[in-house]
């Protein structure tokens, strides 16, 4: 499938389609607090790191949200045991203190419904690595969890 995949920040007016496509999140990511109050955010202070692959019709197939944190820093040093959620909050915490960030997190890559099965997730995850490897980042990290959990 021929996909154009952009930043939010180079595609501002696709926010308000990134934001309709449905996701497929399974519940338990649904009931995280402080994930979800601050997720929104992402796209207004972090565009940069928020990727939209759209279809040959203009369509957003896609959406990859990472951020910019900094993992050296004091207290820090390996993923956080509190997930996604926690690194979230020092991506944001870095931002307001001026820290400047060394790794770049993934936090969500959504295919839309239609979509799946085509291997786009894994042409989403390269444009990532691509994307943090632009701004600097030699790799990019995930606090995922095992599926059997």
């Amino acid at each position: 499938m021929e996909l154009h995949i952009t930043t939010l920040a180079e595609r501002p007016e696709l926010a308000d389609a990134l934001d309709r496509m449905p996701d497929n999140w399974p519940e338990f990511v649904l009931e995280d607090i402080v994930g979800w109050a601050n997720f929104g955010r992402i796209a207004v202070e972090f565009p940069q790191y928020v990727l939209v692959a759209t279809g040959p019709d203009g369509a957003v197939v896609a959406r990859a949200y990472s951020v910019p944190f900094e993992l050296n820093a004091p207290g820090r040093g390996q993923l956080p045991v509190g997930g996604w959620d926690r690194m979230l909050l020092w991506a944001f915490s870095d931002l307001r203190r001026g820290r400047t960030p060394d790794t770049v997190g993934a936090l969500e890559i959504t295919v839309a419904t239609g979509h799946q099965g085509k291997g786009i997730s894994g042409r989403m995850l390269a444009a990532m690595r691509e994307n943090a490897g632009r701004h600097g980042f030699g790799e990019v990290v995930a606090p995922v969890r095992p599926s059997g959990k």
